[in-house]
Parts: structure tokens; C-alpha cells; sequence
């Protein structure tokens, strides 16, 4: 079935795809394979346009196999997936449930400023600023300068000038080449 699944991908037969995938997963829970099915059936449902149908297969999926470790990187791809595909609600849902679920994750910082992204690309200035101030708290993330100048735009935005030289000021210390400078 694996096999199949991966030639009808190939031949961008999504449809017969994600039936074989899904006959895998359903037939064969704990086998090897449902691991390689669980990888790709995800990014199929989001080819074709059904990523409720992902939280589904996720949630079947760590009932049959609670201890997998390939959950916690599928489980976050789908939520990312669903962010890039400009469906914010439901990536800030999915996300949020990473978090719970995953508290000590290495991607949990990606999950956070993605969270606060997607309340910003949906005018949920507030909600935005109080994930981008909680994203901020791990300095070591790789999106830490963005996020100074998220906040201090924000800021700017909402006349809080202060506020904005303060996040600019430390953008400027931080900067790692000239366009973070001259953002600054």
C-alpha cells in the first residue's frame, strides 16, 4: 500500500493517494509504515484542501501509537501547513494544542511567533502583542529580531512612540547585518 500511495504521488494522483494512505493507517496502525503514512497524508489533506481531515488521522494515530515520535514534528508541520495555507484560525488552534502538548519541544518557539504572526495577519493587534512579548522571553530564537520589530511597528502604529524606540533601540543592538540595521 505504501508503495502504491507513493507512485500515485508521484503521478499526482492525490485522490487514490490518500485512500491508500489512509487504508495503511487504518488496516495497520502500529506497522513501520503508518509512520511514513502519517508523514505524507497530512501534506496531501492540505494539497487537497481538507486539513480537518489532518487532525483526524493525527488523533487516530496517537491513540493507536500514544509514544511515537514522529507525532510531535507531524503534528507541528500540520499546523504550520495550515498557517502558510493562510488558514489562521485553525493554525493558532493547532498550534495552541502543540504547546499544551508539547511544552519542552525545540520547535515550541516557532510555534509561539507563528501564533502571534497569525493573530497579527488577522488584525488581532492585542492578542498579537501579548504572543509576540511571550515569544520574546526565549532570546535564543531564531526569530528574535523580528520580533522586536514587529512589536516596535505595533507600537509605532499605535502612536506609543516610547514604546517603539525602546523595542527599535534594542532591534539596533542586536542586528546582525544591515538591513535588521537600517530597519532600526
Amino acid at each position: 500500500l505504501l508503495r502504491r500511495a507513493i507512485a500515485h504521488v508521484n503521478l499526482e494522483q492525490y485522490q487514490q493517494a490518500m485512500q491508500d494512505y489512509e487504508r495503511l493507517l487504518e488496516a495497520y496502525p502500529k506497522h513501520p509504515n503508518a509512520q511514513s503514512a502519517l508523514l505524507e497524508l497530512p501534506k496531501i489533506y492540505m494539497f487537497a484542501g481538507k486539513p480537518e481531515k489532518a487532525s483526524q488521522c493525527l488523533a487516530n494515530y496517537q491513540t493507536a501509537n500514544p509514544n511515537s515520535d514522529a507525532l510531535e514534528k507531524v503534528t507541528f508541520d500540520t499546523a504550520k501547513a495550515l498557517f502558510y495555507d493562510q488558514r489562521y484560525a485553525a493554525a493558532i488552534e493547532h498550534l495552541q494544542k502543540f504547546s499544551v502538548r508539547y511544552p519542552q519541544s525545540k520547535l515550541l518557539s516557532e510555534a509561539n511567533f507563528l501564533v502571534a504572526e497569525a493573530y497579527y495577519r488577522q488584525g488581532d493587534v492585542p492578542a498579537a502583542l501579548t504572543q509576540y512579548q511571550a515569544a520574546l522571553k526565549e532570546p535564543q530564537t531564531p526569530f528574535y529580531n523580528k520580533i522586536l520589530l514587529r512589536i516596535g511597528a505595533l507600537a509605532y502604529e499605535q502612536k506609543d512612540f516610547a514604546q517603539a524606540l525602546t523595542y527599535y533601540r534594542k532591534l539596533k543592538d542586536c542586528a546582525k547585518n544591515k538591513k535588521e540595521s537600517y530597519h532600526a
